[in-house]
């Protein structure tokens, strides 16, 4: 059983998130955000680009999207503002498309209607999506939603039903009178479900419903009862037997559209039926179990389908097909295949069909030769080796996809669907192609990657209408002149082939577009390349290439272009004449100069160039005045041309020196930056790593004027100091200096009025306290602390709830690397420094920490404090600390619970049944707070049994049982948690039932990281030797080798429990000793754990 000892700073740290569903819109979206107060510390802060901007208050936004045309997808929280909200910059905002709204935990009535005035005066706004900050046990006052009765504009609204959220945002748009689309995910509570089926009965215009997460014991009838006019439901992550479902769209006479998607490990949704829902037309299904489902009570009765995707569904048959003569598109996806045993020629309106991942396909089925109307085939997977000539009779067929089967050629009689536009037959085992694929004359896509052609046929220029050829990854050594008769070809993917040439007529395809020849052999271009003059998009690589052609500078429509892993030793001097090249991309070791011409790029917004022997850039290097990104990696590099201060657009600058792969160090030269580097101002991140000697101070200095310059990188530069820096005009809002030679860090740096993460880790002259990545300031002000005191307790400050959180911080980092010293020692500073309202917090997780190392006495005298300090512990008091804000009740009945595990501990036993009733009278009885309810019943047993009240122990372990059980959520460490309980309760029926279900539910227990499948096997073991299903003497010879076969190691585990009642139960001796047995096998699979 999994011991639990739940830390309050998980508690304290809960929070739900939402998450908006973006449409699709014909403009691409620009997403805003508020500006993140933390960001990682080994990764920069959150960067801003073309879809991406971020705000620092609603002013900000506002004035923003004033100047900003494009749509927006917007992300307002109002977790901190309330009634002192800048309502009146809200309005401002302009162009809102996509809203996700994040509310406070008490949302009142008159922010609610602040918040809809503001939304009144968006009229593009289409969604809506709500998320809820809140633990679930604040009560939430019922709002009116009155005020969005103008909101006429909202189409979409979807809401995160988490802690009946959704319940507050089906009312806060209860008014709305357009909305038409309803999203919900994960609806936990039944009372839920009976209050929002009375709150919709506002929303008149609702015609689509989607519910995410549904659990057996959740009943949306209630719910559908109000919404008769339905006519699209997607039931997302059902977890409900097909009977239940089967009952519940008996309410919705008008559905038109079903999708039902089934948990993988839930509820077989066999015995589902859709006899009732007689206008049904569209049909989807996925994730239902493999277990076979009747075609006739699935689908018996429907004869209106026009859309049908199966996904994971065993049907027993197909011939359900022929009782709907208006299907148009049918879907059948991993399920297997039955076999056709009507003819599907009447369904003269089935104009695409797809049947995908069946390995039981060996053969194609003929009777879909006999659809008469069939545009698009597709059939993907399976063991289809052959075709039959009979395919020639799909006539119709315009798109033919038959991929990743054993295909080694196709019959000649597929020249006769002369009505093909596409075919792909990529990853088979063909080795040539089929003259019957060159007399195709409407084909415009082909696709035959990855196949074992040697050789394209000279036939192939015959395809004079063929747009697309991909033929990558096959074994191509060149390609036929023939090609060059294709005119119309744009895009030629060839890329990992033996190719070591092309021919002079690839030149003649003057439509071509897109050349990729990625990881060939090719040796050289052709002349004739400068003829590809709508070339747009080229990518040459390989390793082999000895030269590029002059002619390439004709190419002058060329937008993309990569050139790496090539032999080259220079690059033609007509490379400036791509005048269009937008992306450019150079990867050459040989390479050690580029050419003057190189600065007449001035179109270039992206340029790469990994050159390690570049020992300058272009000194006109400034002429790419819309350079926006410039990545150079080079280990001769000395400097930057003094021009790059007329990159007035740059953003992104990264100087990488490469490592020395014989002595693992540094072997860039780069010394500085060039002085002019100050007038890129629209410079956001900068990166320089790996460098012998640079000056990382002077980079600093010169941030001071960068003024959105966010993030800046040194890594493993050399640095050995930071002296001299005006830190009060460092605009950085991360600063790395990793892999550096630091001895020392400036306090000053403290006064970087904007830097939030600062990563000093691998500077191993740096004192211990500097020496790490730090998530906040504050927690670097923690170190300074602690080493101008060496460790000494900090008596003499202030009380600081600032520094309190950095001391807990400091103490969870140092705790988690199983450095107790060190996390007692901060915890104990968080104590001394804890204002009094805030004392509980920093007493109960050193009292937790006390607990964990078995030092029961001094834990419960922490645990006493924290319970004394408790009533001064508020939400208030800690939303203004920046603490996130829990029940007080949850708190206190935690803290009672771990009071008495440490009196049980010290032996304490009747005074640990007090305080552990004490908890449970305390509990709420929300649902999210059945695992600690669990383990505190639980620990009320163990001390039962210590005194030696076994019927009240197994009393007491039973009803852990049922709370086990009740978890909604529950993952394989609960369930099997509930076997062990039910088999010291003595009830192995019980237990083997668990079992039973945990194989259906999660056959694949071995994904789960924690040994869960050696445990089943120990559990299942206990469990046989129970029921007789096996003797005492051979349960541990099965395990063992069970055991030897699957080692896995065990971890959370402890079997303590098991061995503590084992003896006590009653059982008779032989069993008593086996399970004994079976436990100390077990026990060596655990890992150990300090």
């Amino acid at each position: 059983m999994t011991r639990l000892l739940l830390s309050l700073l998980c508690l304290w740290c809960v929070t739900a998130l939402g998450q908006s569903v973006p449409g699709k819109y014909a403009q691409p979206m620009r997403w805003y955000s508020p500006r993140s107060k933390v960001t990682s510390a080994n990764m920069p802060a959150f960067e801003t680009s073309d879809y991406t901007r971020t705000y620092r208050s609603w002013a900000d936004l506002a004035n923003q999207t004033q100047q900003d045309s494009a749509q927006i997808q917007l992300v307002v929280s109002l977790d901190s503002v309330g009634q002192q909200a800048d309502w009146a910059s809200l309005r401002r905002v302009k162009r809102v498309q996509q809203l996700t709204l994040q509310l406070p935990p008490l949302l009142t009535q008159s922010v609610a209607d602040s918040l809809l005035a503001a939304l009144a005066n968006w009229p593009d706004l289409t969604t809506v999506s709500l998320a809820y900050r809140s633990d679930g046990s604040s009560t939430q006052p019922t709002i009116s939603g009155a005020g969005s009765a103008g909101l006429k504009q909202i189409r979409r609204l979807m809401l995160s039903s988490a802690n009946g959220s959704a319940l507050t945002g089906v009312r806060l748009f209860s008014q709305a009178p357009g909305i038409q689309e309803l999203a919900l995910n994960s609806i936990r509570r039944e009372d839920d479900v009976v209050n929002m089926g009375n709150a919709l009965t506002q929303y008149r215009q609702l015609r689509t419903l989607h519910v995410y997460g549904i659990t057996p014991k959740i009943d949306l009838a209630p719910l559908l009862a109000t919404l008769p006019q339905l006519t699209a439901l997607q039931l997302t992550n059902v977890d409900q037997s097909g009977t239940a479902l089967t009952q519940l769209l008996t309410q919705l006479p008008n559905l038109r559209s079903l999708s039902i998607g089934a948990q993988r490990n839930g509820e077989s949704l066999s015995g589902l039926s859709l006899k009732s829902l007689g206008k049904l037309d569209s049909l989807g299904l996925t994730l239902i179990r493999q277990t076979p489902v009747s075609a006739d009570s699935l689908l018996g009765g429907l004869r209106s389908l026009r859309s049908v995707s199966l996904h994971g569904v065993a049907l027993s048959s197909l011939d359900w097909m022929a009782d709907n003569p208006d299907l148009h598109a049918v879907s059948l996806q991993e399920g297997g295949l039955p076999p056709l045993t009507r003819s599907l020629s009447q369904l003269t309106h089935l104009s695409r069909l797809t049947i995908e991942s069946f390995d039981t396909l060996g053969q194609f089925p003929e009777k879909l030769t006999t659809l008469p109307r069939l545009r698009a085939l597709s059939i993907r997977g399976g063991r289809l080796g052959t075709l039959p000539p009979s395919l020639g009779n799909l006539t119709s067929l315009t798109a033919l996809t038959l991929n990743n089967g054993r295909l080694r050629t196709v019959p000649a009689e597929l020249g006769k669907l002369t009505a093909l536009t596409e075919l792909d037959l990529g990853s088979n085992q063909l080795t040539d192609l089929p003259a019957a694929v060159c007399q195709l004359p409407q084909l415009r896509r082909l696709t035959l990657a990855n196949n074992q052609l040697q050789a394209l046929p000279r036939s192939l220029g015959q395809l004079r209408g063929l747009t697309d050829l991909y033929v990558a990854r096959n074994k191509l050594t060149t390609l036929p002149a023939e090609l060059g008769l294709c005119r119309n070809l744009r895009i030629l993917m060839a890329d990992e082939n033996p190719l070591t040439s092309l021919p002079d007529a690839i030149g003649k395809l003057d439509s071509l577009r897109t050349l990729h020849l990625a990881r060939t052999r090719l040796l050289a271009l052709p002349n004739t390349i400068g003829q590809l003059t709508a070339l747009r998009n080229l990518t040459l690589s390989g390793g082999s290439l000895r030269n590029v052609p002059e002619s390439i500078g004709d190419c002058r429509q060329l937008t993309y272009l990569q050139l790496t892993d090539s032999t080259l030793t220079g690059l033609p001097a007509s490379f400036g004449k791509l005048l269009n090249l937008n992306q450019l991309s150079l990867g050459l070791p040989h390479l050690t100069a580029l050419p003057a011409s190189f600065a007449q790029l001035t179109k270039v917004t992206y340029l790469w160039l990994n050159v390690p022997d570049l020992l300058a850039l272009p000194e006109n290097l400034g002429a790419l005045t819309q350079l926006n990104t410039l990545h150079v990696i080079s280990r001769r590099l000395i400097g930057l041309p003094n021009s790059v201060g007329r990159l007035s657009a740059l953003r992104h600058l990264q100087l990488d020196g490469t490592i020395d792969p014989e002595t693992n160090k540094p072997a860039g030269q780069l010394l500085q930056l060039p002085d002019s580097v100050v007038y890129c101002k629209n410079l956001t991140t900068l990166s320089v790593h790996h460098q012998v000697n640079f000056d990382g101070a002077d980079a600093i200095r010169k941030t001071t004027r960068l003024p959105k310059l966010a993030t800046l990188d040194l890594t493993q530069c050399g640095i050995g100091d930071l002296a001299d820096i005006n830190w009060k005009e460092v605009p950085l809002r991360s600063l790395s200096l990793q892999q550096n030679n630091l001895r020392d860090v400036p306090e000053a740096i403290l006064e970087a009025p904007q830097l939030t993460t600062i990563n000093l880790v691998y500077n191993h002259q740096l004192p211990r306290a500097f020496n790490r990545p730090f998530w906040r300031k504050e927690e670097l002000r923690v170190a300074f602390v602690e080493s101008r005191l060496g460790g000494a307790p900090v008596a003499d400050k202030k009380p600081d709830a600032t520094l309190m959180r950095a001391f807990l911080s400091a103490g969870f980092r140092e705790r988690q690397q199983r450095n107790w010293g060190e996390a007692f020692a901060a915890l104990d500073n968080a104590v001394l420094v804890a204002p009094d309202s805030l004392k509980a917090v920093p007493l109960s997780l050193r009292a937790e920490l006390r607990l964990a190392r078995k030092d029961y006495t001094l834990a419960i005298t922490d645990f006493e404090q924290a319970l004394a300090a408790m009533d001064k512990l508020t939400q208030q008091v800690l939303e203004r600390a920046g603490m996130p804000a829990a029940d007080p009740m949850n708190r206190v009945s935690a803290l009672w619970t771990q009071l008495g595990i440490a009196r049980a501990g010290a032996g304490q036993h009747e005074r640990a049944l007090t305080d552990l009733d004490k908890a449970l009278q305390l509990l709420p009885a929300s649902e999210a707070m059945n695992l600690l309810r669990a383990h505190t019943t639980t620990q009320k047993a163990r001390s039962l049994a210590s005194l030696r009240r076994i019927a009240d122990a197994q009393a007491s372990l039973l009803k852990a049982a049922d709370v086990y059980a009740a978890i909604t959520y529950a993952g394989p460490s609960e369930r099997l948690t509930e076997v062990e309980l039910a088999l010291l309760a003595n009830q192995p029926a019980r237990a083997a039932a668990v079992l039973e279900q945990i194989r259906k539910q999660t056959p694949n227990l071995s994904d789960y990281r924690g040994g869960y499948t050696t445990l089943f096997d120990y559990l299942k073991a206990c469990v046989d030797v129970l029921t007789n299903a096996t003797t005492p003497a051979q349960a541990p010879i099965t395990l063992a080798e069970q055991q030897r076969k699957r080692p896995e190691k065990i971890y959370n585990w402890s079997f303590d429990l098991m061995e503590t009642f084992l003896p006590q139960i009653g059982l008779p001796s032989d069993k008593v000793a086996a399970l004994t047995e079976l436990t100390n096998l077990t026990k060596r699979q655990a890992a150990v754990v300090d």
